[in-house]
């Protein structure tokens, strides 16, 4: 699959609340989910269209899942190949004889929704702030980057997400970067 997304940041969760529930998003039950990140060990050399960023998350509501993602256009346009999976500490000794090392690992609070065919992330990072995702899958690996973001921008502003409020880094490299640990400008 190809996922597409934005992600931006919530100045006023309250209002944002409000917006989606007046455009008829019903958000599911807060979740926490534990995210460990794994990455190629010469990461920091290759393109970034060249690296393979590998997750293991643990969802209070939804339990375990392995996910792949492949950069296309930037990171948050995506080959993504997910699978259950029963025991995290297997998979994480996998990986790691598979020669990937761990990037960072992120715990937040997640409530999903869904408008049309697109699905809304409400995201809380503790000590971070709040943020929204607008995302879809595709199963056309060759679709348009540019005419999807417009659709997930379209949402977006519907909610009062403005452009200013777009987070172009991954929660893994906010984490990171916050915890004090490099991660490259061209990132």
């Amino acid at each position: 699959m190809r996922e597409i997304e934005i992600k931006a940041r919530v100045r006023d969760i309250t209002t944002l609340r409000k917006r989606l529930q007046k455009a008829g998003v019903v958000l599911s039950k807060q979740s926490t989910q534990r995210d460990v990140v794994y990455a190629m060990p010469d990461w920091e050399t290759r393109a970034s269209d060249d690296r393979i960023w590998l997750r293991v998350r643990d969802d209070s509501q939804t339990g375990l899942t392995f996910t792949l993602k492949k950069p296309l256009t930037n990171k948050h346009d995506n080959i993504e190949h997910e699978v259950i999976i029963s025991d995290a500490q297997e998979m994480e000794a996998a990986l790691q004889l598979m020669g990937f090392v761990h990037f960072v690992t992120v715990v937040k609070t997640r409530q999903k929704g869904t408008l049309g065919d697109i699905e809304i992330c409400v995201d809380h990072l503790e000590g971070v702030g709040s943020f929204i995702e607008v995302e879809t899958l595709l199963s056309d690996p060759k679709a348009s980057y540019k005419t999807e973001s417009v659709k997930l921008w379209k949402v977006l502003e519907q909610l009062g997400v403005t452009p200013e409020d777009q987070e172009l880094r991954g929660y893994d490299v906010i984490v990171r970067q916050r915890a004090g640990q490099h991660v490259p400008v061209t990132f």
